[in-house]
């Protein structure tokens, strides 16, 4: 297999246009609301952020929203919320490093501040899930009954967001023409529907979700920002002999992701998937051609 020359160019120059005031205002602005909505409905509405009026606040909410999208199968909504699952997402999304690998920068340089938001708070809530305080036959349960003191935020949420924002804000940051307007809305529709899937498999309550997509999507433009202006370490990973490190580790994943279908059989076809994309950027990797680098390696 042969990459065309000028598409490896391509991919390997940054996208470097410039993000005005209203540029960073328009993409910031969104999850900004977002938490504020979370918030706002915490404290106006339940006087004070604790575990029983956060429960009380949405759980009518969280059962009508559960019944209401049990109208699709259950195994679609399943395998839509292992996209959550970082092995899982971040080896369907890896074609990114074929195609645009400053996307596949900002999602990798999220990760840090991600997981931190994530544990720092769960650990600091410790909210309950809905199965600890529900009757588990008052709403449905998709695969495992996940209990316990995490429910916010939503860590799935976070990775969901932080992964699609990063590639979209990197991609249409500014978008023009019509067809990149649809992109990104349609990439939006998609974050959406993958986060919502945590209601309907009954892990996370509504406001768990809303607050998850907010501080992931504010994890992303961090890492949009890293990638965009510190851009020798991601494109090093291409050069040379590095790209061998990277597809060995891609392999390393799809073997990871193949063991688990034997265990996580309801989820065969998200984790197969990712395991072939990952298989498959790996196979790409080994066979780039020299001139990917050529730019890059005399600057070393």
């Amino acid at each position: 297999m042969k990459i065309p020359t000028t598409l490896l160019k391509i991919n390997a120059d940054p996208l470097s246009f410039y993000w005005s005031k209203s540029t960073w205002f328009l993409w910031v602005i969104l999850p900004v609301i977002l938490l504020q909505f979370v918030f706002i409905m915490a404290w106006s509405f339940a006087d004070q952020f604790d575990q029983s009026s956060y429960v009380v606040l949405q759980q009518d909410l969280f059962i009508e929203f559960n019944h209401y999208l049990a109208v699709l199968p259950h195994s679609l909504w399943l395998n839509m919320t292992y996209m959550g699952d970082g092995l899982v997402i971040f080896a369907l999304f890896s074609f990114m490093l074929i195609i645009r690998a400053q996307a596949w920068a900002a999602m990798f340089a999220s990760i840090l501040i991600a997981s931190v938001v994530t544990n720092v708070g769960k650990a600091y809530f410790l909210m309950p899930r809905p199965a600890v305080v529900l009757d588990n036959d008052s709403f449905f349960i998709v695969g495992d009954v996940l209990i316990g003191f995490s429910s916010f935020p939503s860590g799935h949420s976070i990775t969901i967001s932080f992964v699609f924002i990063s590639m979209l804000a990197t991609l249409f940051a500014c978008p023009e023409t019509i067809k990149e307007k649809i992109f990104l809305l349609l990439g939006l529709f998609i974050l959406v529907l993958f986060c919502i899937s945590r209601v309907a498999v009954g892990a996370h309550w509504p406001l768990d979700i809303i607050a998850g997509a907010g501080l992931g999507w504010l994890a992303a433009l961090i890492g949009v920002s890293i990638a965009r202006n510190y851009t020798t370490w991601w494109q090093c990973m291409l050069c040379g002999k590095r790209r061998f490190i990277l597809a060995g580790l891609l392999m390393i994943l799809s073997i990871i992701l193949i063991v688990r279908v034997f265990d996580e059989f309801n989820v065969a076809p998200i984790l197969i998937l990712a395991a072939a994309v990952s298989l498959y950027v790996a196979f790409v990797l080994i066979k780039f051609p020299a001139t990917l680098t050529e730019k890059y390696a005399k600057t070393e």
